[in-house]
């Protein structure tokens, strides 16, 4: 099979393939419009000429061309706008649509009223059919070989006149195509102890066979690599017959390494907070751009649909995590990631399973400057001494980038609001949707690489504009008679306090309930004992839940609950502690006001105590 790199070096293949599937569909469209007369069905039977029985195309293959259209006019870069731009000149204007589904009538009415996507699809009777499957083949054809960007592309067409299963419908079809164009050729196999939807039936549709529990029979005899995660360890059934039968296996970021990212151009970022959303700035910055990145983040950037894809760009952005590799590496992942560019955000103490001191995450970042090239960048926070101390002596370039008056690259004339921050950096006024200093840094962080990889500072500031976040980074789950629930990813005091103040700017006349649940392997510890009690004071009324799975912590290393309460009234602060999930909404409810907002904080899924405090608070 083709790869889509293959396919590119190929113009007159690709132009052979895509005519073959855009005519394919015009074809398929008469002769199935004809099978549907009884006359047809009487007189012939099945159709198969086109001069006894087979009609002109229908609707279907007018709003393919529609779609190629938008396409075309996009540059291959469509946006919401883009499609309603177009069916608004060529679909409602017409007093009647002549040809056309249920579902475009429908959509053509909505852009009529006013309403847009999501709006316009969600709100149509008609949004659940197939008509946008229908039209979606030329994202197919555009995006050969790269089926997420297919799906993401397909999502944007389709909600203009479709919601959900309309959706879903449309991206299957776009996927298809796309890895009909052209495949990368691996064939994926894979273990895991809980296997369940939608995980599962993705990987399903994807054609990667995957095993629920682990046994050695999983692994096929022809296996070219074993790729084992991090979690596995010794004792585990598949680890063990690995080795016994000698089989080549890597961890996953040194599959990265050897497979996706040599003679690349990787841009890591790194650090103990921040990095996500970094990360998915960047990428965003470079998508915009017409880069077409390759990224793997730690969660879903709203504007990429997605947390990675591979593509073949010469770029790559990663989000670089200093915890361990595998049972077998116990170096940082990040230093698999043959960095061009790094980012350091920040550097505190975590990770207590792994590191005994701050010093030993330090020496990670350490080794992770002596490997990058100097044509290379370090990318470094000007206003954190540790960030400072790691880079002295490395033998790569660096620039600081901070508010202090020593910075490289100098934040300046910030200028806040409840909805974002408006900053100067090298003479340029930008505008982030986002509140809180660590904000403006972590984009300050994202355009600075980005001027590296040679991107107009003036496209720079407009894509910064419309970034739209990160999924669990203070995103607003619902609004329930004036309450606001807030998810959030902090789990480290210092992230606590700055979501909390982070919230203070964004409802600056609203009480604060800041609900942590101490999950990660250095919040169940005592670690942060004195620190956790003075990051939850910063709210009106800290509540903090049961230590997740308290007995895989010795009882003397364990976060104390009585100390962390005392601590809290100490600070003035009537705190809850120590309920699980269901009690906490009981108890929370009962005491919120129209106004408030309840901000809950975890790196894990609390027992969907989101949803839980949603129904509570509208009961």
């Amino acid at each position: 099979m083709l790869t889509r790199q293959e396919l590119l070096q190929n113009p007159d293949l690709y132009r052979d393939k895509a005519r073959g599937a855009l005519i394919g569909l015009a074809i398929g469209d008469s002769f199935g419009d004809a099978s549907r007369k009884p006359e047809n069905q009487m007189a012939y039977g099945f159709t198969t000429d086109f001069n006894k029985g087979a009609s002109w195309s229908t609707d279907d293959t007018e709003f393919a061309m529609l779609t190629a259209q938008i396409l075309i006019e996009s540059g291959g870069r469509p946006t919401s706008d883009c499609v309603v731009d177009a069916w608004l000149k060529h679909v409602a204007t017409q007093d009647e649509l002549k040809r056309g589904g249920a579902s475009e009538f429908e959509a053509s009415r909505n852009l009529r009223k006013g309403l847009r996507p999501p709006l316009s699809g969600r709100y149509n009777a008609y949004g659940h059919s197939d008509g946008a499957a229908m039209r979606i083949s030329p994202v197919g054809v555009l995006c050969a070989g790269d089926v997420d960007r297919a799906i993401a592309m397909a999502e944007i067409d389709a909600s203009i006149s479709h919601d959900r299963e309309g959706i879903w419908g449309a991206q299957s079809v776009a996927a298809a195509v796309a890895a009909a164009m052209a495949r990368r050729g691996f064939t994926v196999t894979g273990s895991d102890a809980n296997v369940y939807p939608p995980m599962s039936t993705f990987l399903e549709e994807e054609g990667i066979t995957l095993f629920e529990g682990y046994k050695a029979s999983n692994i096929p005899p022809d296996a070219d690599v074993i790729v084992i995660g991090n979690a596995m360890s010794r004792g585990n059934e598949e680890v063990e017959a690995v080795l016994q039968r000698r089989l080549r296996y890597l961890s996953l970021p040194e599959t990265m390494k050897e497979y996706f990212l040599r003679g690349k151009r990787n841009y890591v970022v790194t650090g103990t907070h921040g990095k996500t959303t970094t990360t998915s700035m960047l990428a965003w910055l470079m998508e915009d751009s017409g880069l077409n990145p390759s990224f793997m983040i730690g969660g879903i950037a709203r504007n990429l649909g997605r947390g990675g894809r591979f593509t073949d760009s010469d770029f790559s952005v990663l989000e670089g995590d200093e915890y361990d590799t595998a049972f077998f590496d116990k170096r940082s992942k990040f230093l698999h990631y043959l960095p061009e560019l790094v980012v350091i955000n920040n550097i505190e103490f975590d990770h207590a399973d792994i590191y005994n001191s701050l010093e030993e995450i330090k020496l990670s970042f350490r080794r992770l400057t002596q490997i990058i090239p100097r044509n290379g960048l370090a990318l470094v926070n000007a206003d954190d001494p540790n960030c400072l101390d790691v880079v002295k002596g490395a033998p790569c370039p660096v620039k600081t980038v901070g508010f202090s008056d020593s910075s490289n690259i100098r934040i300046l004339d910030v200028e806040t609001s409840t909805d974002g921050s408006h900053f100067t950096l090298e003479g340029t006024r930008y505008y982030v949707p986002m509140i809180g200093e660590f904000n403006i840094r972590n984009a300050a962080m994202a355009i600075a690489a980005a001027q590296f990889a040679g991107l107009n500072v003036k496209q720079l500031a407009d894509s910064m504009s419309r970034f739209e976040g990160v999924a669990r980074r203070q995103e607003v789950k619902g609004v329930v008679n004036g309450i606001s629930v807030v998810d959030d990813f902090a789990h480290h005091p210092t992230a606590i306090k700055q979501a909390i103040l982070g919230l203070r700017q964004r409802y600056p006349e609203s009480r604060i309930w800041a609900i942590f649940e101490p999950r990660s392997n250095t919040t169940r510890r005592n670690i942060f004992q004195n620190e956790l009690a003075l990051s939850l004071a910063t709210a009106d009324f800290p509540v903090v839940a049961a230590v997740d799975h308290p007995d895989k912590v010795a009882l003397e290393e364990r976060l104390d609950l009585t100390k962390l309460s005392n601590d809290l009234s100490a600070l003035g602060k009537d705190a809850l502690i120590g309920g699980h999930a269901q009690e906490i909404v009981s108890a929370v409810c009962k005491k919120a006001q129209p106004g408030d907002v309840i901000l809950v904080m975890s790196n894990g899924g609390f027992e969907g105590i989101h949803a839980k405090l949603l129904e509570a608070l509208n009961a």
